[in-house]
Formats: C-alpha cells, structure tokens, sequence
C-alpha cells in the first residue's frame, strides 16, 4: 500500500475486464477517501490509456488492448501498482525527472504511441 493510499489495483476478475472490453469506452475509480482517480479509457481500437491522479498530480501509460486471461489481468494490475508507485515518487518530490519510465509499466502490454 502506498503512502497517499492509490489505487494500485483495476481489475478484480476477467469478467469484469471483459465487461469493459465489449460495454465501455471509459471506467472511473475513486480510492475510498476520493483523493485518487484511476481511468481507463479506449483511444481507438488497439490500446487504451490508463491515468492515475492525486491532488493535481498523475501519471499516465499507454496499453495495448488484450484477452481478457487472467495472466492479462494480473499483469495489467501489476503495471496499476507500478504506476501507483511512480506517482508516489512524483507526489513525495515534485519533480518528474525522478519518476522512472522504465522499465515499461505494463511490461509487454505497453502500447508504444
């Protein structure tokens, strides 16, 4: 768990992944205290972006569309904590230059733009 609490996690099952995949374009969570956001969005249909903000600050990545396995989920919600652990850095020194960027979050789910 982080220090700010983030969101380090999306998705809890591949059902439910798979209900965004064929339903949404956009999926919104809140933390408990409603200080962070987690989106994820649809850009076309090859990747979406993923963005996690707190207090005016976020970091963002891209990722590729994928099966909804729950290899993918977990793998996706790995890269949910790494960027939760790169928004920290960026919140504790307000400075982006000290926010990793590889390696790649999403490991080979990353969508290159």
């Amino acid at each position: 768990m982080t220090k700010h609490n983030l969101i380090e996690s999306f998705f809890s099952t591949p059902d439910e992944y798979l209900d965004f995949l064929l339903r949404l374009k956009r999926r919104v969570q809140a933390s408990e205290d409603c200080k962070c956001f987690a989106i994820l969005e649809k850009m076309d249909e090859s990747y979406y972006k993923y963005e996690l903000s707190y207090g005016g600050k976020y970091i963002a990545d891209y990722v590729k569309i994928f099966r909804p396995t729950l290899e993918n989920i977990d793998q996706f919600n790995e890269g949910c904590k790494i960027l939760a652990e790169r928004l920290e850095i960026y919140i504790e020194t307000n400075d982006t230059s000290k926010v990793p960027e590889n390696p790649p979050a999403f490991g080979d789910l990353t969508h290159v733009v």
